[in-house]
């Protein structure tokens, strides 16, 4: 779904402090009444905030999704940002100018606008919003929050023939 649709939701309006279940809605493409009432199942509140990591993996799993988070860090050459949901290896995806240089507003200057992402802000606000199809979805486009993490979030391609056909058949079942 995308943003513009989620705010006209009732649910949307009838709930504050949900911006993981708008941007897990629009990188998953579900409906958000369908992600707010899972996150609701996993300890969520109405109208306030959730960490929704351990939510988000299971959905990823169920939707098949694969997700990488990406985390800032420091070291002699400066600020990068890693893969910090991989072992223990802090291997530099991209070096940034400091601690401060990914924004909302620019993006596009570190990330590749074809993939999807959760992007994560922690500072002045503590907030998340989604990228997909090379446009944020959320309010924070084209502002200069801070991005101190992200998700890159892509559907899995390695389905089997086997799976899928079953997935086909069961969407033709008549309960």
């Amino acid at each position: 779904m995308k943003y513009s649709e989620i705010t006209k939701t009732k649910e949307y309006k009838e709930d504050r402090g949900c911006c993981t279940v708008v941007a897990t809605s629009v990188v998953f493409d579900k409906p958000f009444k369908e992600i707010q009432d899972y996150f609701f199942t996993q300890g969520r509140k109405r109208n306030q905030g959730f960490a929704f990591q351990s939510a988000l993996y299971k959905l990823a799993k169920k939707y098949n999704f694969n997700i990488k988070k990406y985390s800032i860090a420091y070291n002699e050459k400066g600020y990068y940002f890693y893969q910090s949901n991989k072992s223990y290896s802090r291997t530099p995806k991209f070096y940034v100018k400091s601690e401060r240089s990914l924004t909302v507003g620019n993006w596009k200057k570190y990330l590749n606008p074809n993939k999807t992402y959760i992007l994560g802000f922690q500072g002045s606000i503590c907030h998340v919003g989604a990228v997909k199809n090379g446009s944020v979805e959320d309010w924070t486009d084209g502002r200069r929050y801070v991005v101190s993490y992200y998700y890159e979030i892509e559907e899995n391609k390695n389905v089997s023939r086997q799976t899928k056909t079953f997935l086909d058949n069961l969407k033709d079942f008549n309960y």
